[in-house]
């Protein structure tokens, strides 16, 4: 479908023209038009060139950012569509790319910041997620969130990320990078993780927003951070969540498993060895156990 220079269209109301359509959509250069972006965005979101409107119904990204190019885009983006390249130094300053994507929820495409000097990425303080869609009837060819080669990069900032769909993850080579537990529970949703290096940040601030069980209960107890080498007598009860390394070993006392009954992830190591366990039933609840600073092993038992 394409709807393309008509000074005065002003609306794709009724008709096939708000019907889904299969094929590329292309509206482009009708400087009255209102595409009804409440279908656009729920029927358009791939293969589609939608610019030059009155209304665009999100921002699209063709080439990496440039300091230079930067000004083409519009402020207060959301969603995104295409690829998000930041390559190099030359590119536009956190406050410019927070004015640009500092609202952005959703991003259906590529992400890659690699070579940078940026020390967050919290100009994408609101993205909830990064999705991929693939067409079956073209050569297949990899999507991407990578994050790589910063070395100034402390902390991603995605304090509302929820999650990856479609896209492969690589951050890698990031000296200097910590994860929060929300950021690793949004990366690690995806089914392709190719690398996630770095490690898991300290403190307990950054898990305010983590989860909406942890919202509800107006609490973040149930996140424990321990030590690296905490064991079962020394963990308080009932966590969900444990940050950092729990020892299970010949000093583990039977009276104490219930305090694992509702263990969910580890975000750290677990260590089983040298005890009288005679199963893991205490820990039937857990989904993951990962650390993003682990060379090979993470869990030893």
């Amino acid at each position: 479908m394409s709807i393309v220079n008509n000074s005065k269209l002003e609306t794709m109301g009724g008709g096939a023209l708000l019907a889904q359509a299969y094929g590329t959509v292309r509206i482009e250069d009708n400087p009255r038009l209102d595409p009804n972006c409440t279908h656009t965005l729920q029927e358009y979101t791939t293969r589609r060139r939608i610019r030059g409107n009155r209304l665009n119904c999100g921002c699209e990204l063709d080439s990496p950012l440039k300091s230079t190019n930067v000004d083409s885009i519009a402020n207060d983006c959301d969603p995104l569509f295409g690829r998000l390249v930041l390559d190099g130094t030359d590119i536009p300053s956190a406050d410019v790319l927070s004015e640009k994507f500092g609202k952005a929820r959703n991003l259906t495409g590529e992400l890659i910041v690699i070579n940078t000097n940026l020390t967050n990425l919290a100009f994408l303080s609101n993205l909830r997620n990064i999705t991929s869609v693939y067409n079956a009837s073209a050569e297949f060819v990899e999507k991407f969130v990578r994050i790589e080669n910063n070395t100034g990069l402390q902390r991603l900032g995605w304090d509302n990320f929820e999650g990856v769909t479609g896209s492969t993850v690589r951050i890698a080579r990031n000296q200097n990078l910590c994860f929060t537990v929300v950021d690793l529970s949004g990366l690690l949703g995806t089914e392709y993780v190719n690398k996630i290096e770095g490690a898991i940040c300290k403190g307990l601030a950054h898990l305010q927003s983590f989860i909406p069980e942890i919202q509800a209960m107006k609490s973040i107890q149930r996140v424990c951070q321990i030590a690296h080498d905490t064991d079962l007598a020394s963990l308080p009860a009932d966590c969900w969540i444990i940050v950092g390394g729990l020892i299970l070993d010949n000093n583990t006392r039977p009276t104490d498993l219930w305090k694992l009954y509702n263990v969910t992830y580890i975000y750290g190591g677990l260590t089983v060895s040298n005890s009288t366990l005679t199963g893991f039933s205490p820990m039937w609840k857990v989904e993951r156990i990962f650390n993003p600073s682990c060379e090979i092993f993470c869990k030893t038992i």
